[in-house]
């Protein structure tokens, strides 16, 4: 779409702008991101895969502990007020391949209690934690490093699920980008390119709010052009609007994937740039007035008598 090309040239600018300053800025977010971006200079991933194409990239599973641990759940339901449903500490417990919907065993408002992976795993429940951007430090901090390059409002989820799922999440599409980063266990992933365009608004994603679609729709979804098993430490990028699907076990045999981790639950984080979110583009907006504001012109007018 236009507004994406629009997107797409000001992030290239700020990678060559004339400011010593934004450069060194521009060069520190590249250089933080870079486990995201497959080996790939932050330009060509920019112009190659940005909102057009996934990729897949293995930055190893000693980044992806140091960023997240399985453990980092129990601590942080201790440490905060998080609850099922509710902005803010938001968690959910999925039934798999139901298009989204929430097991209403978990009641709205209800306190997340410190077992909770334990639980949904044992009720073969996929647990999803919002916002580990607020609530964990490592996390947090690589995520001020996302919005730096991106310029736009990253959120990042947790989502648990139990091993041996032949469908954890049916095919979906969300309407931004999203990098997956596997911290435990694995899952299998197909990304499908839309059948229409990618480009496509919150409120007309599909597969969602209890919507099963099927891989094989062409209506909706061409054939996929990305058939990966994420295992600890893989990262893959799915641009806004492309379709994807997910399992934790075998397509061939029906067994947990993984090899050596296999039985394991999958954990993965999902960050989430929201380039096209209304109310990102105003957080965008208000963070450039703030800089303006700190940086003080170049040749300050002289102080009044």
């Amino acid at each position: 779409s236009p507004a994406s090309s629009e997107h797409v040239a000001s992030l290239a600018d700020r990678l060559s702008a004339e400011s010593p300053a934004a450069e060194e800025s521009a060069a520190a977010a590249c250089d933080a991101v870079r486990p995201l971006l497959g080996g790939l200079s932050c330009r060509s991933f920019l112009s190659d895969h940005w909102e057009v194409a996934p990729l897949l990239s293995r930055p190893g599973a000693a980044w992806a502990r140091a960023l997240f641990s399985l453990r980092d759940v129990e601590r942080m339901a201790r440490l905060w007020p998080l609850r099922f449903l509710r902005n803010h500490g938001t968690a959910v417990v999925h039934t798999p391949g139901s298009g989204f919907l929430a097991d209403p065993r978990w009641e709205r408002g209800a306190a997340v209690p410190p077992d909770i992976v334990e639980v949904a795993l044992a009720a073969e429940r996929t647990f999803v934690l919002h916002n580990l951007e607020v609530y964990s430090p490592p996390v947090a901090a690589f995520t001020r490093s996302v919005v730096a390059f991106f310029h736009a409002y990253t959120q990042v989820n947790l989502y648990v699920s139990p091993a041996g799922l032949e469908v954890a999440t049916s095919p979906h599409q969300d309407a931004h980008s999203v990098f997956i980063v596997q911290a435990r266990g694995c899952k299998r992933w197909s990304v499908h390119p839309p059948a229409r365009g990618n480009w496509t608004l919150r409120s007309l994603q599909r597969g969602k709010a209890g919507e099963v679609l099927s891989p094989s729709d062409g209506s909706l979804m061409q054939p996929p052009s990305i058939e990966a098993t994420l295992t600890p430490g893989d990262v893959l990028y799915v641009p806004r609007a492309f379709f994807h699907a997910t399992a934790t076990a075998d397509a061939a045999t029906g067994d947990s994937c993984g090899g050596a981790d296999a039985g394991d639950p999958s954990a993965a984080l999902t960050i989430s740039v929201l380039s096209e979110d209304v109310f990102a583009t105003w957080l965008y907006l208000l963070g450039e007035a703030l800089d303006e504001l700190a940086t003080p012109p170049p040749n300050p007018p002289p102080n009044p008598p």
